[in-house]
């Protein structure tokens, strides 16, 4: 999108002058800056919170030796002071911790579709229906053709 040209700008402030009057004109371009500020503001700490800082320092050679060198300073300290001194915990190395796991997911069969043995005697039972509604269909319009055809011999008769 192209930026506003010097005539625009000029269009843009005498619309607003003529909209909010001299004296609101000034208050209204202070709001506007720090609006624009805080927005600046906020969305630079959003960066930062959302950048990740990686140490890429290399770690000391054997960290033991000077965990071993503060208890030794800490106890020599201690026992100049006469106060018990108290030894600070080392990490202690733990096994990585499996991510739990799911069951497989077993989909449930539907217990309103039927088996396809019983699928079968199903349809077997539909065709048989099917073929016993068309004899009664083929029947009733044969009897009915029966009956209209006496009624026309009855009506030539006459």
């Amino acid at each position: 999108m192209p930026t506003p040209g010097p005539l625009e700008l000029v269009i843009i402030l005498v619309i607003a002058l003529v909209i909010l009057g001299p004296g609101k004109l000034p208050d209204v371009g202070a709001s506007l800056g720090k609006s624009i500020r805080e927005f600046r503001k906020a969305s630079s700490d959003i960066q930062e919170a959302a950048t990740v800082k990686i140490d890429t320092s290399p770690l000391p050679a054997d960290p033991a030796p000077t965990a071993d060198a503060s208890i030794a300073a800490t106890t020599a300290a201690a026992a100049a002071t006469n106060v018990t001194p108290v030894t600070p915990v080392t990490p202690v190395a733990t096994a990585e911790v499996p991510i739990a796991t799911a069951a497989p997911f077993a989909q449930p069969t539907p217990t309103d579709v039927p088996s396809s043995a019983s699928s079968a005697s199903r349809i077997e039972e539909l065709e048989r229906e099917l073929e016993a509604r068309r004899a009664e269909l083929e029947r009733s319009s044969t009897q009915v053709g029966v009956a209209a055809g006496s009624r026309d011999s009855g009506s030539d008769a006459s």
